[in-house]
């Protein structure tokens, strides 16, 4: 069987001109014929209101390499300045964008929108999403996503690279940079995979790279690196219910930007609960500026608040192992936090290493 891909046509993609009705009119064209590959040729698609969602399902959608700026050569779909609403839509079965930048020139308050299953962003970059807003946002009924080799950058707004609510994803070797939250997984998130990626919130606006927030549980935090991080570099804040198996293993913790010591580099807002099975192990902390987090861990009322209710990581199983972390301050917030604790080292100058005392 011959397979035909369907490409762009009748759009001028010179930066200038609006090409809204001729790449909606090509989705048009996706959604009925329902092609396996639908190539964006080279070009800046300017686009000045959100196009129709994306309704076919295991198609690519294929660009020719993504732009590190709008301005470059690539295949580029971005907001005008009038723009409003969310960029693009995913509604179809196992759709998958390729060599693509889609650029809110921060105007779009979602970038890509996902609800369809098996969703893929592979080769792409997503970049300058509205203050506030989100540049990939997996929502209810987006299970199994895949975001693989990619940029997401909200450049230094008050946003939110990756959110992913109620479903499963892998995050692999990307980089999520600029915004205030890299990654943010909500209530029902569950079977995350975060491997092999750098992040760097950055910015005025930057807090987290990571925040869990509610409840998603059978998290795993592999390999990553963590490059100034104004707030912990992973924040949890469970909600009413407690999430369960949350691993951290492999990852380097490199320079931060913090401003005071309220932060540690993994925080646990205990105000409400704790987390079952909290596995941090393998890891690495290395401040090359004077702004050291306080602590490795910390168990917090609030997020960046003081240390308290530390029997809430007591109690649910928490294990601390072979790390090594520069710190301003103890390892622990308070001593008492983990369950287990052993093999852990620790300096405060970057030359003289210390055995912290097992728990």
């Amino acid at each position: 069987m011959a397979y035909k891909s369907l490409s762009l046509t009748g759009a001028a993609g010179d930066g200038a001109t609006d090409d809204t009705a001729a790449l909606a009119a090509w989705i048009g064209q996706i959604n009925a014929a329902q092609p396996p590959i639908a190539l964006l040729p080279p070009g800046q698609f300017l686009v000045s209101y959100p196009l129709p969602p994306i309704t076919a399902s295991a198609v690519i959608i294929a660009g020719v390499g993504w732009a590190q700026q709008a301005s470059t050569r690539g295949s580029s779909i971005f907001a005008g300045s009038s723009f409003a609403g969310d960029l693009l839509t995913i509604e179809g079965e196992g759709v998958e964008l390729r060599g693509l930048t889609v650029d809110g020139r921060n105007h779009v308050p979602t970038l890509i929108a996902v609800t369809g299953g098996h969703f893929r962003f592979i080769d792409s970059q997503a970049r300058a999403v509205a203050s506030g807003g989100v540049c990939i946002d997996i929502r209810s009924g987006g299970s199994a996503a895949w975001i693989d080799k990619c940029v997401i950058s909200g450049l230094n707004g008050a946003n939110t690279g990756i959110q992913v609510n109620d479903t499963d994803i892998i995050i692999s070797g990307t980089k999520p940079q600029n915004n205030a939250y890299n990654v943010v997984l909500l209530n029902g998130a569950s079977g995350a995979l975060i491997s092999g990626n750098h992040m760097t919130p950055g910015g005025p606006n930057g807090v987290n790279c990571i925040w869990l927030k509610g409840q998603p549980s059978h998290v795993l935090i592999d390999a990553n690196r963590f490059d100034n991080y104004p707030a912990s570099a992973i924040q949890i804040s469970p909600g009413t219910g407690i999430p369960a198996d949350i691993k951290i293993s492999g990852n380097q913790f490199h320079s931060t930007v913090l401003a005071d010591d309220k932060w540690a580099l993994i925080g646990v807002d205990t105000s409400q609960n704790g987390v079952h099975g909290l596995h941090v192990s393998g890891n690495s902390g290395y401040a090359r500026s004077s702004a050291r987090p306080a602590h490795a861990l910390a168990a917090q009322t609030a997020a960046g608040t003081a240390a308290g209710m530390a029997s809430r990581l007591a109690k649910l199983g928490t294990l601390f192992s072979a790390n090594s972390f520069w710190l301003a301050g103890s390892f622990f917030a308070p001593s008492s936090s983990p369950t287990v604790a052993r093999g852990n080292i620790v300096t405060v100058d970057g030359s003289t290493y210390s055995v912290v005392p097992d728990v």
